[in-house]
């Protein structure tokens, strides 16, 4: 606990010649999801604690002022999900991203983004913890969404209420992975450190901003690794490729369309050990897919999400819809340099929801 205030302390500080600076301390309260018909028993509400800071952005950067001056942060938070001898308690320290969405004179209303890795305490074990069919790797993804009311009560005091979502996965790296959710309701009460400094204009503020800028094509290889169905089993790899066209809207969101294609070695090496007579065994555990899909941008950072059907399933597998997102990190910043650069992402592919894989992947738009 001393260190717990120590650490603030020096939070404090390192805050204190930020623009428009908080730190904050609250609690959630909600209920896992049980998805699964098999699902273990989730005995009580989840009740998490949250704390953390954030700060208002400088607008040294063009993507500052197209969000309208959103926040950056970084939170902590501890789950006790619902049945503590099976799912044990959950952490997570993560980076985040406040946008505002509306706003009058003592009243925000903000959406917030978080994503990080994610802590599970028990998950999954043959002998001491065989019910926990959900989580099967202490290390997960983590992400938020939330939806955040906030009210100023005094120059240094605000209070939040929020309505969230939180989600662990693996990506499948290990068997069981249903992924687990917590949908709830937060309130937490903000203290401002700092008086908000008026934010840094620059030349491109008055100048005209495209609408659409004329499509661009663009190319990724990507490599992935998931488990079989059984706990316990090899990881295997996944390779991936992908051609997209692009175009960019207001100079803050690629617009994007596109098929990718994914050869998966769990399912040639299922198909070889049966000894199941296709003609193509490479061909069957081929998939493809058609998405449309987005990046948010933030100078050289982007957030992807695509969705679409499959055009070509994998043996065995049953699934319409295919769905990915993930952080991607370009070499400059988007604003200035939206094409002709190279990226670097990191990705979860799902299908209806599930997770099939993770993935590391390098690309290139023109």
């Amino acid at each position: 606990m001393r260190t717990f205030f120590l650490l603030l302390f020096l939070l404090l500080i390192c805050l204190a010649g930020k623009p428009q600076s908080f730190v904050f301390a609250g609690g959630h309260y909600g209920r896992m999801l049980k998805i699964n018909a098999v699902w273990p028993d989730v005995l009580h509400n989840a009740t998490i604690f949250t704390a953390g800071f954030s700060t208002r952005v400088s607008g040294n950067k063009i993507w500052h002022r197209q969000y309208h001056f959103p926040e950056t942060g970084l939170r902590f938070m501890f789950f006790s999900p619902g049945n503590r001898e099976v799912f044990g308690r959950a952490f997570s320290l993560t980076p985040t991203l406040s946008f505002p969405i509306a706003s009058a004179s003592n009243f925000q209303l903000r959406f917030n983004l978080g994503y990080s890795p994610g802590i599970i305490t028990r998950s999954y074990n043959r002998q001491s913890n065989p019910t926990n069919n959900v989580i099967g790797s202490p290390l997960n993804y983590f992400i938020l969404f939330q939806l955040e009311s906030r009210w100023t009560i005094s120059d240094h005091w605000q209070l939040a209420l929020g309505a969230d979502y939180s989600h662990f996965s693996n990506g499948r790296s290990k068997i069981p992975n249903l992924g687990l959710n917590i949908p709830a309701i937060s309130l937490n009460a903000r203290y401002k450190i700092r008086e908000s400094i008026s934010p840094t204009t620059f030349s491109e503020e008055n100048q005209p901003v495209k609408k659409f800028n004329r499509i661009h094509p663009g190319i990724k290889a990507g490599y992935g690794f998931n488990s079989q169905k059984s706990p316990g089993g090899p990881l295997y790899p996944v390779y991936v490729g992908a051609f997209t066209l692009n175009t960019l809207w207001k100079n803050k969101i690629r617009l994007k369309v596109g098929t990718e294609w994914f050869f998966a070695e769990s399912i040639y090496a299922f198909i070889q050990n049966q000894d199941i007579p296709f003609d193509n065994p490479r061909r069957a555990a081929t998939g493809g897919v058609v998405f449309a899909g987005g990046e948010f941008l933030f100078g050289r950072a982007a957030f992807v999400a695509h969705i679409g059907p499959y055009i070509k399933r994998p043996y065995q597998m049953n699934y319409v819809l295919y769905t990915k997102f993930g952080p991607q990190f370009y070499f400059y910043e988007q604003q200035k340099k939206p094409f002709f650069q190279p990226f670097l992402g990191v990705y979860v592919h799902a299908h209806s929801g599930e997770a099939d894989f993770a993935e590391f992947a390098v690309g290139f738009v023109f």
